[in-house]
């Protein structure tokens, strides 16, 4: 079994559309801590933003794998993130860093997401 490695990933996306993925959109993807082999568990997950409360969310991905739906919980973006805005993530799955996606889900591309993934 190979070692998982602990490590937060935390964004504000750029202008993140249905169907993209939010750690791209906010150019994580770009810095190779981000995009590798490293084995994570996402543990905690916190997403806040858009202009509407609950008009789009995110479904977290291990590759294929469903793992969670999770719609902000705070109208704009406020970063950090605070304790309030974190939450359990619900299915514990492991995958390699590259494979974690976070998919979105009628965002308009004028409303920013913030997001924070503690593994």
């Amino acid at each position: 079994m190979r070692k998982t490695i602990g490590i937060t990933l935390e964004g504000v996306t750029v202008s993140l559309a249905d169907g993209e993925d939010a750690i791209t959109d906010a150019l994580l993807r770009e810095a190779d801590e981000y995009n590798g082999q490293q084995m994570v568990t996402p543990r905690r997950i916190g997403i806040v933003g858009s202009a509407v409360l609950r008009d789009c969310y995110v479904n977290m991905f291990a590759g294929n794998e469903f793992i969670m739906r999770k719609y902000p919980t705070t109208i704009g973006v406020v970063v950090p993130l605070e304790a309030r805005d974190m939450f359990p993530v619900t299915k514990l799955v492991t995958c390699k860093l590259q494979d974690l996606k976070l998919k979105a889900v009628g965002a308009p591309t004028t409303n920013q997401l913030a997001f924070r993934i503690e593994c």
